[in-house]
């Protein structure tokens, strides 16, 4: 499995958080570097607090038919009738003081708590569903980000080979220039050469740093991105094109993402959603107890006890019921011509990446043989150089010529791995560690 060097890979987790650091002997690996991207995902938390809110709208719900207990009170200050105040002595009835206590239990509600309880484990679902749809794009960003690391990491290997070799040839021209064996042109051309390849170095390791920063704004915490200081190089290839082949063809179902399952489970909740305009037509079965003292609570009083039986059955009058029914029908349509838009454009995604990846194959084979006839003919023109039978410029011609092709190389496989990546997106294949082995 190819594994990502980072030598100062140092990610500070804000306060009261552990730190999170890689000794510079330690190597990144893809699996790490999921994990630590699926972990950290600020979007990926939020989709679990979504399905803990619609976990929370649940519970609440259960409760929605549970007893009501009323409790009231309250009195009056009489006032005097024509002069005559009536004391409560006289009356032996304080009628100015009225206590009440009101229990209401919901008996039968015609399904109409089944069904919106049904459709709260449906909105659990979805929310379900759109969390691993959140991770389900940041693996393939992730594996995106990991492959432009090994390319960009891979080219400045490349490009530092070149300059200790530029830099070994401007030694040896030097000498020789002492020495009156070549000419002085000889030695400001290998300066020219060494700038040119020093300069390809710096572009490269800017690239390098670009390509670990893009990676670890993915993998770290919001603030704190991956350490974009220079990491020595070891021998990083991406995969071979054969494995890739073999992944593909195995890779032959269009499988169901979290994206598809997310909207079928829409789907399917539009149904309760019918059930539910359905129930409101429905009538309510309560039963109320209550319970009233009328008088001093210490002196005279009297009680009542009643209870009561009520059907309430609200008939609608007006086209509401019809119109929410009719709405449920359009946003039914809206889903289906979603689903029908994401597969067209995974078999789209699919179906190009499918072909630039056997295009690039070809170019990469292409590519090869023409790498081995350059090294070749560069190894030709430096032998008629030692000769004196070739000058320096078409030395340097050829060498830029055969690292011309090592980089594009480079570019091709990562072309590729960036391909098979693709094609995974569109068949919804989530193991994506098979890229980087």
């Amino acid at each position: 499995m190819h594994r990502l060097p980072l030598a100062l890979l140092c990610m500070l987790i804000g306060s009261g958080s552990r730190a999170y650091a890689v000794e510079s002997a330690k190597e990144l690996s893809f699996g790490e570097a999921l994990t630590a991207g699926l972990t950290r995902s600020l979007e990926a938390q939020r989709a679990t607090l979504a399905i803990q809110l619609a976990a929370d709208d649940k519970r609440i719900l259960s409760h929605e038919n549970d007893p009501r207990l009323t409790l009231n009170a309250n009195w009056t200050t009489p006032r005097p009738v024509s002069g005559l105040a009536v004391s409560n002595a006289q009356t032996g009835v304080d009628r100015e003081q009225v206590y009440s206590a009101q229990l209401v239990a919901m008996l039968y509600d015609f399904g109409r708590h089944s069904t919106r309880m049904e459709q709260a484990d449906f909105q659990e679902q979805v929310r379900k569903l759109g969390h691993a749809e959140v991770l389900e794009a940041l693996r393939y960003r992730i594996a995106r980000a990991y492959a432009g690391v090994l390319a960009a990491e891979r080219i400045v290997q490349i490009s530092t080979e070149q300059v200790a070799v530029e830099e070994g040839k401007l030694k040896d021209q030097r000498l020789n220039y002492q020495r009156g064996l070549r000419p002085e042109s000889d030695v400001v051309m290998a300066e020219v050469t060494l700038g040119r390849a020093k300069l390809s170095l710096s572009s490269a390791h800017a690239a390098a740093r670009s390509a670990r920063l893009s990676l670890g704004l993915l993998i770290s915490e919001a603030e704190q991105p991956l350490l974009t200081a220079a990491v020595p190089t070891k021998s990083l290839t991406l995969n071979s094109p054969e494995k890739w082949q073999r992944l593909l063809t195995n890779w032959r179902e269009f499988k169901k993402g979290a994206g598809q399952l997310r909207r079928e489970t829409e789907t399917n909740a539009l149904k309760i959603d019918e059930d539910l305009v359905s129930t409101v037509r429905r009538p309510t079965l309560q039963g109320t107890v209550d319970a009233t003292r009328t008088g001093s609570w210490t002196g005279a009083h009297r009680e009542f006890y009643t209870g009561r039986l009520g059907l309430r059955w609200d008939i609608p009058w007006n086209g509401m019921g019809r119109d929410e029914t009719a709405r449920i029908g359009t946003r039914r349509m809206d889903i289906e011509l979603q689903e029908q838009i994401n597969r067209k454009n995974r078999m789209d995604l699919d179906t190009v990446a499918r072909e630039q990846f056997q295009t690039a194959h070809i170019q990469l084979q292409q590519l090869n043989e023409q790498l081995k006839l350059v090294s070749r003919e560069q190894e030709l023109v430096r032998r008629r150089y030692l000769a004196g039978k070739a000058s320096a410029l078409e030395v340097s011609t050829a060498e830029t010529d055969l690292l011309t092709q090592k980089l594009a190389s480079v570019t091709l496989l990562n072309a590729m791995a960036l391909r098979v990546i693709d094609v995974a997106e569109a068949r919804a294949e989530t193991s994506l560690e098979g890229v980087f082995q």
